[in-house]
């Protein structure tokens, strides 16, 4: 991923490495999984009985995540869905302990960017943070969900 002007490969693709954080985020994991990253977990927050589905891809508990190497430079991609404090503090929490390349993190859309920014307050000088909302239908979906991204 040190090149982000090469275009991946099917067969490339399988060097992306992804963390998924949430119970919320399970269509992320399937996204990724699907255009051919590597999932290499999902954090279980709540032990929701994620490992039924997905006994392909390895559940972590939040403290066991936290420990996961490398930890300050993982050099993949963050994916998680947001959808209360307590999302907003483990995604906090995760991302500032591996300090990934890139994090993805939907919430929902009528949730202002004051409290988006109060929420995922998260200290590192070298990011730059972009937020925008999108709507389902402008996405070619056939609901009226908001998010902002």
């Amino acid at each position: 991923m040190n090149n982000m002007s090469v275009s991946l490969t099917r067969r490339g693709r399988n060097s992306v490495r992804v963390r998924i954080i949430g119970v919320h985020s399970v269509a992320w994991g399937e996204m990724a999984a699907d255009w051919g990253a590597a999932v290499e977990c999902i954090v279980d927050l709540g032990g929701n009985g994620l490992n039924t589905l997905y006994r392909y891809m390895e559940l972590l508990p939040l403290m066991e995540a936290m420990k996961l190497p490398p930890l300050g430079g993982f050099s993949g991609v963050v994916l998680a869905t947001i959808r209360n404090e307590g999302d907003a503090a483990a995604a906090r929490g995760l991302i500032s302990c591996w300090k990934p390349f890139l994090s993805i993190l939907s919430m929902p859309g009528d949730w202002s960017r004051q409290k988006a920014s109060h929420l995922l307050r998260i200290k590192n000088d070298n990011a730059k943070r972009l937020c925008f909302k999108l709507t389902h239908e402008e996405v070619g979906g056939v609901t009226t969900g908001a998010w902002r991204i």
